[in-house]
């Protein structure tokens, strides 16, 4: 059992040996699953709740805030988070910061209540949430760098393994960044109890972040790839969407509303609009099945 110094928020592992924990009192806790101890604690943000996290590579993390700010964390330079022996031979003496930078295409002063990814390993595509009922989609771009950790250290943010004593080490590296997508906001008239910009200025302590969270204004997920014999079943006159296309999609709903959105990143538009049955309770979250390996690897590069 782990425990932080404010309610939590959002939990991602970061390699096969490390979970992070994202709180609301803006701190972010790393975990070794091997010696079940805490090896970090940093605080991203000050004054700025964290109310969502999620994981887009080894050793890489992005955190939205109550002010609408997207922050792209990375482990420091020259460490491997997927490293066990990195895990081993981290200490919480050392203090570990997180490399940080600000993503831009933001809301400023509008909550981002939730994240999500289309893929849970090497994401291509992070889904955004924000108060005022608009989602916004980046691109995860990865970027090869060349190291050599004897003659000069990695660029900032490139996870590379820790070489052995004496031991040159070159290779290639992973950069991840975030860019822009798509925009896309809710059309329907929505029963607001206070604006987004006002949910944004009361959302300065953990009760007030809690109330958001347990009744989101926006919920959405990605749909996972289309099943065996979809591309078959499109060919035989179906409907069945092919796995390029099925990977893009979005569901959507603001709670209460009673009707969820189906949303085309690839094309930018809506493509159809389904009603969910008026007695359920409003939704608090929208979450689709992992896909499996076997599947995963049929998405496009």
């Amino acid at each position: 059992e782990f425990e932080g110094d404010s309610a939590c928020v959002a939990i991602s592992f970061l390699g096969l040996e490390l979970l992070a924990a994202a709180f609301i009192g803006g701190s972010i806790c790393l975990f070794s699953l091997q010696n079940l101890e805490v090896i970090s604690q940093t605080y991203t943000t000050q004054g700025d709740p964290l109310l969502a996290m999620e994981a887009i590579g080894p050793g890489s993390l992005v955190v939205g805030t109550a002010d609408g700010e997207l922050l792209h964390l990375r482990l420091p330079s020259g460490n491997n988070a997927a490293s066990t022996t990195w895990v081993e031979s981290v200490s919480i003496a050392e203090a570990i910061r997180f490399e940080s930078e600000s993503v831009e295409g933001t809301l400023p002063s509008i909550p981002l209540c939730n994240l999500a990814c289309d893929f849970d390993r090497t994401p291509r595509r992070l889904l955004a949430c924000f108060a005022s009922l608009e989602f916004r989609v980046f691109d995860c771009h990865s970027r090869s760098v060349g190291f050599n950790l004897l003659s000069e250290p990695p660029c900032a943010g490139v996870l590379a393994p820790r070489p052995r004593s004496g031991q040159q080490h070159t290779g290639v590296a992973q950069q991840r960044r975030l860019r822009l997508a798509r925009c896309w906001v809710w059309p329907e008239s929505h029963p607001e109890t206070a604006s987004a910009r006002q949910l944004g200025a009361r959302c300065r302590t953990e009760t007030s972040c809690l109330e958001l969270l347990s009744s989101p204004p926006l919920v959405a997920t990605f749909v996972p790839l289309s099943p065996p014999g979809g591309s078959a079943a499109a060919a035989r006159g179906g409907s069945a969407l092919q796995d390029s296309e099925a990977a893009d999609l979005v569901v959507v709903c603001a709670p209460p509303a009673t009707c969820l959105y189906v949303f085309s990143c690839a094309r930018g538009l809506v493509l159809n609009r389904i009603d969910l049955l008026p007695c359920l309770q409003p939704l608090a979250c929208l979450w689709a099945p992992p896909v499996p390996p076997a599947f995963a690897a049929r998405r496009p590069n």
